[in-house]
């Protein structure tokens, strides 16, 4: 078992030896994971009962059966071991006799190891959103990984995407309420950094709606603030066979044009995209195309020529928010655009797709990836026609 008694820089591992031949020494732990707030441990074991036992051998590492030091203890029944914090470790022992025969590894056991030092919030990526809103943390003493750390809402724990020493992205969780957003490591919080969760926004009026477009997991939400467009939007991505995203839109009857400034993208991915979409159908696998914005990966016009068919695009000028982007349709044709000041424009591909009379023209946000959402802002969003 493992005992509790010693410092809280020390962890003990206590181990008992089955009585076998020399040859077949072998050793157990009787212990579970345990937290340790200390960068160094002490391992300990019971002595063989053998009398030609003359040394143990103590090797860790941080992948489960996976042991990347090795270190001959001698005749000795306890051992510290220095070791980098926030990181959980594997422990086996075995014992060696005075021929060199070394037994087989002990049962593994696993510790948690923190540091010191307490978890710091320093920024808040954004400080307000909606449940499924994508929030990066930057701060210290994290850890290298989450271990048993957590992460609250005011009070409701999340579920965070990634996570390192200085950095943490979590979506907002359900049910969170607006207060202060705290990491706990190893019981230990950190300070807090105010959070306010919006509301859903009431429906839009006028010629535009919004939904989901694929069944994201997370769901997305619409709003306009002035002359301010909002879109959240979670998904896989905007590519392949089906769709996944949100969508802001209103019907467009024969030609017509929409024009917008992507003013900003939460970078969720790489390829999380934000831009102007035509679209035949509602449904995940609908004829489409846009011109859009990603967040690593500069400007890209897509299309999608059959209902249920793959997506093909074309690579456009590096860049992220803020870009003007644009889509014209002329008959089956839609043409995409890309712009930095939206006047000078250039195009970025243009493709025949089999349209019905009236298509659906708007906005379009996927955070391309499976559990949060990413938010875009648009602003000089315009829909016209001839």
């Amino acid at each position: 078992m493992i005992s509790t008694s010693y410092p809280c820089a020390f962890l003990s591992l206590r181990i008992q030896s089955v009585l076998r031949t020399v040859a077949v020494l072998s050793l157990i732990f009787f212990s579970g994971a345990h937290d340790v707030l200390a960068a160094t441990v002490t391992v300990m074991w019971a002595r063989n009962p053998e009398s030609t036992v003359v040394g143990y051998i103590v090797s860790y590492g941080t992948q489960s059966g996976v042991y990347t030091t090795r270190i001959d203890v001698g005749n000795v029944t306890s051992q510290p071991v220095t070791l980098v914090g926030g990181q959980r470790y594997y422990f086996v022992v075995q014992a060696y006799d005075s021929l060199s025969r070394v037994s087989p590894m002990s049962t593994e056991v696993a510790a948690d190891v923190y540091d010191s030092t307490p978890p710091v919030i320093n920024t808040l990526s954004t400080t307000t959103g909606a449940a499924g809103t994508a929030v990066t943390i930057s701060g210290a003493n994290f850890g290298a990984t989450q271990l048993s750390s957590i992460v609250q809402f005011n009070g409701i724990v999340a579920t965070p995407s990634s996570w390192s020493n200085t950095s943490i992205v979590v979506p907002v969780p359900a049910g969170a309420t607006s207060g202060p957003v705290v990491v706990t490591v190893n019981a230990v919080a950190s300070n807090s950094a105010t959070f306010t969760v919006s509301t859903a926004s009431a429906p839009l009026t006028g010629p535009w709606t919004d939904q989901d477009v694929g069944a994201p997991v997370v769901a997305g939400n619409a709003s306009v603030t002035g002359g301010t467009f909002t879109v959240t939007g979670a998904g896989t991505d905007i590519w392949d066979v089906n769709d996944q995203f949100h969508f802001m839109y209103q019907p467009l009857t024969g030609d017509g044009q929409i024009v917008a400034r992507v003013a900003s993208l939460q970078n969720t991915d790489a390829w999380a995209k934000a831009g102007v979409m035509i679209r035949a159908a509602l449904t995940g696998g609908s004829v489409n195309a846009v011109a859009q914005v990603t967040a690593g990966n500069g400007m890209t016009f897509q299309q999608r020529s059959t209902t249920g068919g793959t997506s093909t695009f074309v690579q456009g000028p590096g860049g992220a928010a803020p870009q003007w982007v644009r889509l014209v349709r002329s008959g089956n044709t839609v043409t995409g655009y890309t712009s930095v000041d939206g006047t000078t424009w250039t195009m970025l591909s243009s493709t025949t797709l089999a349209l019905p009379t009236q298509v659906f023209i708007g906005l379009s946000v996927t955070s391309h990836n499976l559990g949060v959402a990413t938010t875009a802002t648009f602003t000089n969003v315009t829909v016209t026609q001839p």
